[in-house]
């Protein structure tokens, strides 16, 4: 686990502290304690959650399917895709959730990633074929989708910890 060196001197853990939290980031991102920090995380993912559902109803919407065989189909893969693979990547580091600069560049190419194994996952657990045109819809779509509501998220959670 990488150390973070706090102004004190002393030396913690990162995740595993539940003192001040301050990542070395170029940003400056101000220390915050680990309870705002796993508050910012469950924040993230329910959003994220609700990114995979609405895209699953507007397109269940779109092509008349129920939402409940979609949503196995098609919101299950993408979301277990992105939950087992997107914090290994850094999209739930405090410098993704509050800089919009980290967000919009990690968020696209981190759901890429996940998006392409989604996409072979999704394929194989319903023993369909790969579909180019879904592949290049579900993932720009849901890229988009994502990009934006983190993007919300990296501002208002700056602004909320700078406020204080």
């Amino acid at each position: 686990m990488p150390e973070v060196r706090q102004s004190d001197g002393s030396v913690t853990r990162r995740f595993l502290s539940l003192r001040k939290y301050n990542p070395a980031t170029a940003m400056n991102a101000p220390a915050i304690a680990a309870r705002t920090w796993y508050l910012m995380v469950l924040a993230a993912a329910l959003g994220d959650l609700a990114v995979f559902g609405i895209f699953v109803a507007v397109g269940g919407a779109e092509h008349g399917v129920g939402y409940g065989g979609a949503a196995m189909r098609t919101a299950l893969p993408f979301a277990a895709a992105w939950f087992a693979i997107s914090p290994w990547l850094g999209a739930f580091r405090v410098s993704t959730m509050m800089s919009l600069w980290d967000t919009a560049w990690k968020i696209p190419l981190i759901f890429l990633a996940c998006g392409v194994i989604a996409i072979v996952l999704r394929a194989w657990l319903t023993d369909r074929g790969l579909q180019l045109t879904f592949t290049l819809v579900a993932i720009g779509t849901q890229t988009v989708m994502l990009f934006w509501w983190r993007a919300a998220l990296a501002l208002s959670t700056r602004r909320l910890i700078e406020s204080r």
